[in-house]
């Protein structure tokens, strides 16, 4: 429904723990007529070394909330219905995805 926020799974981590990279909530679920969502990564390293990329074209549009030092927002803005993943990568090359699914 309009104006709802997404089904979101809280305190979630998905990276193994030598990566130096985390991502919560592990997976975003939301509506197609949601407004945006929310995931959060975290980097034993600077965010501002991140980037992102995704293969969710057509079915959600993603970009930068807010960084910090060593975290930072993304949001996540539906388009249709389909499933995809963004995967944020480190100067390291460690890299965490999570899975966006759109209904």
């Amino acid at each position: 429904r309009p104006g709802q926020p997404p089904n979101l799974v809280p305190n979630a981590i998905a990276s193994p723990a030598q990566s130096g990279l985390s991502v919560s909530p592990n997976q975003l679920t939301l509506s197609s007529r949601s407004e945006a969502a929310l995931f959060f990564v975290q980097s034993d390293t600077r965010v501002a070394d991140l980037k992102e990329t995704d293969n969710c074209a057509g079915v959600a549009s993603i970009f930068v909330g807010a960084s910090g030092d060593r975290a930072a927002s993304y949001y996540v803005r539906p388009i249709a219905a389909g499933t995809c993943a963004a995967h944020m990568i480190n100067e390291t090359g460690a890299t965490v995805s999570i899975p966006i699914i759109v209904h």
